[in-house]
C-alpha cells in the first residue's frame, strides 16, 4: 500500500488517508493551488492496481463534476446546459465524439451525452491529444484542487549488451 501511495504521489495524484472510521477522507493534492487538503464525506478514492494514472484522474474528475451522477443536467454560468458525469456542453460533446468516431453523424447526441463511459473515453482522448484540454474542467482542476492531469507515461526500451 505504501508503494501505491508513493506511485500516486509521483504521478501527481492524490494521497488519500482515512480520518476516522466513519469514511471521512482527506485528499491531499500535491502541487495544486489549494493550500489545505479537500475533505470529502465519502469513501476514499483509491487507485486500482491495473488503472492508468489518467483513468484515475478522470474518475476523480467525475466525482468533482457531478458527484458521480450520470443523469444530471446543469445550467452553466454561460447560460448553456452541461450534461452527464463530466458535465459536457452539447456542442463540445458532439464535436469531440464525432472527431474520435465515437458516435456517427446521425446519432442522437441528446441520448449519447448521458453515457458516462462515453464521456470518460472522450475526456481521455481529449487529454491525450492535448494535455491543455484540462481547461474544459477549470473549476474542478484548479478551484476544487484536483490538479493537472498526469503526464502520459511512455515505455522506454533499453538494450542491454
Amino acid at each position: 500500500m505504501q508503494t501505491l501511495a508513493i506511485k500516486a504521489l509521483t504521478a501527481g495524484l492524490a494521497l488519500v488517508s482515512m480520518v476516522s472510521s466513519n469514511s471521512t477522507a482527506v485528499v491531499q493534492m500535491p502541487n495544486t493551488a489549494a493550500s489545505t487538503p479537500a475533505i470529502y464525506s465519502s469513501k476514499p478514492i483509491v487507485a486500482f492496481e491495473d488503472e492508468s494514472p489518467l483513468d484515475y484522474w478522470i474518475r476523480k474528475l467525475v466525482l468533482l463534476e457531478s458527484e458521480g451522477k450520470t443523469d444530471i443536467k446543469v445550467l452553466d454560468h454561460n447560460g448553456l446546459h452541461s450534461f452527464g458525469c463530466l458535465q459536457f456542453q452539447m456542442s463540445t460533446f458532439e464535436e469531440y465524439a464525432l472527431k474520435y468516431d465515437l458516435i456517427s453523424d446521425g446519432s442522437s447526441v441528446e441520448e449519447a451525452i448521458y453515457d458516462c463511459e462515453l464521456q470518460k473515453e472522450i475526456a481521455k482522448r481529449m487529454i491525450r491529444e492535448n494535455r491543455n484540454n484540462w481547461r474544459r474542467w477549470y473549476t474542478s482542476v484548479i478551484i476544487k484542487g484536483l490538479g493537472l492531469p498526469p503526464k502520459e507515461e511512455h515505455s522506454i526500451l533499453l538494450s542491454l549488451k
